[in-house]
């Protein structure tokens, strides 16, 4: 991600993460750069994308989904 303040969009992506029902799992913050790793709910990440567009320019883009399964004993 690329931003004008990118300390203030990081400080920004915590809360709206928790809003939207996540958490920020991970952060690298260079200069002019900032990198997030972010766990959500499936139903919300296209609405945390849409947030995190409006604060910045999203460079690139990693989405990984993992499914829990629950294992029953007979």
């Amino acid at each position: 991600m690329v931003a004008e303040d990118l300390p203030a969009v990081v400080a920004a992506a915590r809360p709206a993460a928790e809003q939207y029902g996540g958490r920020i799992t991970g952060e690298e913050i260079s200069r002019n750069r900032a990198q997030l790793k972010v766990r959500l709910p499936p139903h919300q990440v296209r609405p945390f994308i849409a947030w995190l567009e409006k604060q910045g320019e999203i460079t690139e883009r990693r989405l990984t989904a993992n499914r829990l399964r629950a294992v029953m004993p007979d």
